[in-house]
């Protein structure tokens, strides 16, 4: 500075000049940033938020291989315990289908045996029933012919009075 009232020198403006030319020759990149590219980073900053927040509930929910195990192990308790249960059920039934197995051959010997002493029965009263028949039919029999010898031994006996008469 060569005057005392901060005025430059000519030589110092040129430095000055080349010194700023300089800056502006060198090219610095440089970005902007528009309303809609800043909507979008806003954007994906709130779903990378929610993303995050779904990530931590999921984690709550997950297990860890303790408590799986712990799960794990009462599944197989309660598996056990049905399968036991399904036995004893499975024995209780098959129990109960031979007990029913048996009444069954049972109720139906009785029901053979019945029906064969009803048909023994039948054939007995129809055997009686027809012996009786037949003695009915001899007895009708007997009587029927005595009735038809009767107009033969009338017209003999006419006959007969009559040949006697008219002797």
């Amino acid at each position: 500075m060569s005057s005392e009232y901060g005025q430059k020198s000519f030589e110092e403006l040129q430095t000055q000049l080349r010194q700023m030319r300089q800056q502006a020759e060198d090219a610095v990149p440089c970005f902007s940033v528009t309303e809609q590219n800043w909507k979008g980073l806003l954007a994906l900053e709130q779903k990378q938020s929610e993303l995050l927040l779904a990530l931590l509930k999921q984690q709550q929910d997950l297990m860890t291989e303790e408590e799986m195990g712990k799960l794990l192990s009462w599944q197989t308790e309660q598996l056990s315990s049905l399968t036991a249960q399904t036995a004893e059920l499975t024995e209780q039934y098959q129990q109960k289908l031979t007990t029913e197995a048996k009444a069954f051959t049972n109720a139906a010997q009785t029901a053979v045996s019945d029906l064969s002493k009803q048909a023994g029965s039948v054939s007995d009263s129809f055997s009686s029933a027809l012996l009786n028949e037949r003695s009915e039919m001899k007895r009708y029999r007997r009587r029927l012919f005595w009735i038809s010898l009767l107009p033969t031994a009338i017209t003999l006996a006419s006959l007969l009075a009559w040949t006697l008469w008219l002797r």
